[in-house]
């Protein structure tokens, strides 16, 4: 049976525009930029990024023609110089948008994040930014010319491009990223580009390794991050532990120098970092098995060192709200300019909303403003809502945490 046909998108989802109108005056950072004329039509960059934006909160605009039908929606349309964006002028538009004022966009939604509502205690011994750095890949349609490339069991080529991003743990918000093909086949290289003085990146295994390592500390920045067990290393020093270790699975915490010593050894014609680092090895009890993280924190408490790892898995989780939830599994364009355009969009929707609750965007928040954005309720109708789920949510955590310590007095 043929796959029904989408509906025709005849008016905006109410919300959509309130949304962005409501959450931090947007329309203060869509001013005309200069050269940002498409082709031969007056359609400038502010425009795009608007229908862009009013396509983020409206889930049935979810490709370049959904996009142009909703620039003619009268609600939509009033925002914009053109009278409607036609499917192929938007590819146009998306392959030589300017990127970098989206950038500085960014970073003007970051400067303006509220205080946290709540400290995670946890973390207190730290006062610098904490990023997971990862990667995820997005399948493309067609044979792309840039994409990475990846042969199927049937033969065909599948295409992907690669997100690889930096988030900030405490705020669940994004830091920097960047888009990439073949021509950036190297993930940690990626990263390294976008590496911060100050800063301590929490890294699974495939960054664990010389090269990674010794950028990180030349950078000024702190590393935490999971490594291989075959990972030659020296052990200098076993420090004791304390019964917090030892409560968080910590099985031993040493000083370490990586390398054998012997040029030989070298991967990649990389030497081992000159400095002695630390190896904290723990117990995962979901899959059984020791997990062995180095940093170069010579100075926090071992069970600290596995609570930063731990925070690593919110970068998992924003992924997959991203091809969930946000719906950017499907790119809507080709081009390595438009997905990034793609993608910032995401990313200043996501500071937008964080800025409206107050908290780090939760499954609470998205799903109360997605009802903002079908236009069944306000931006202040849904803020009760959500800051009271977060509070029994916390309070949740608090009693589960008081019972368990109470168990374990009693045994």
């Amino acid at each position: 049976m043929a796959r029904p046909k989408r509906p025709k998108i005849e008016h905006a989802a109410p919300g959509a525009l309130a949304v962005a109108r409501q959450i931090q005056g947007v329309r203060e950072l869509l001013r005309p930029l200069p050269d940002a004329v498409h082709g031969n039509t007056q359609l400038y960059d502010q425009d795009v990024f608007t229908a862009m934006l009013c396509a983020f909160f409206d889930p049935l605009v979810r490709s370049q023609r959904t996009v142009g039908q909703l620039s003619e929606v009268p609600a939509v349309n009033d925002q914009l110089e053109v009278e409607r964006i036609a499917r192929s002028t938007l590819g146009d538009a998306l392959r030589r948008f300017n990127t970098q004022p989206l950038f500085h966009i960014l970073r003007l939604l970051q400067r303006q994040l509220p205080p946290l509502m709540r400290v995670d205690a946890n973390l207190e011994q730290l006062t610098g930014k904490l990023l997971a750095i990862d990667a995820s890949y997005f399948k493309m349609a067609g044979d792309v010319a840039w994409a990475l490339r990846q042969g199927n069991a049937d033969g065909s080529v599948l295409s992907q491009a690669r997100l690889d991003l930096q988030l900030d743990v405490r705020r669940w918000t994004p830091e920097l990223f960047a888009v990439h093909g073949k021509e950036m086949s190297s993930e940690s290289l990626s990263q390294s580009l976008m590496l911060q003085a100050g800063i301590t990146y929490l890294a699974d295994r495939l960054y664990a390794h010389y090269g990674f390592v010794n950028r990180i500390l030349a950078a000024g920045a702190h590393v935490v991050t999971r490594v291989k067990k075959d990972l030659p290393m020296q052990v200098q020093e076993r420090r004791p532990l304390n019964g917090k270790d030892v409560e968080a699975g910590v099985q031993s915490d040493e000083i370490v120098k990586l390398g054998t010593g012997k040029p030989s050894h070298h991967k990649n014609g990389e030497a081992p970092p000159e400095q002695a680092l630390r190896l904290v090895t723990i117990w995962d009890p979901v899959n059984r098995q020791q997990v062995r993280l180095l940093s170069d924190l010579l100075d926090l408490e071992a069970w600290v060192i596995a609570y930063l790892y731990r925070c690593r898995w919110i970068i998992e989780l924003f992924f997959r709200w991203l091809k969930v939830t946000a719906s950017m599994e499907h790119l809507l364009s080709h081009s390595a300019n438009g997905i990034t355009v793609q993608f910032y969009v995401a990313m200043i929707a996501v500071m937008m909303m964080h800025i409206q609750t107050g908290l780090p965007v939760s499954k609470y928040s998205l799903v109360g403003l997605s009802f903002v954005a079908r236009g069944q309720a306000t931006v202040a109708d849904v803020m009760p809502g959500i800051l009271r789920l977060e509070r029994e949510k916390m309070l949740e955590k608090q009693r589960l945490a008081r019972k368990k310590a109470t168990q374990k007095a009693l045994v």
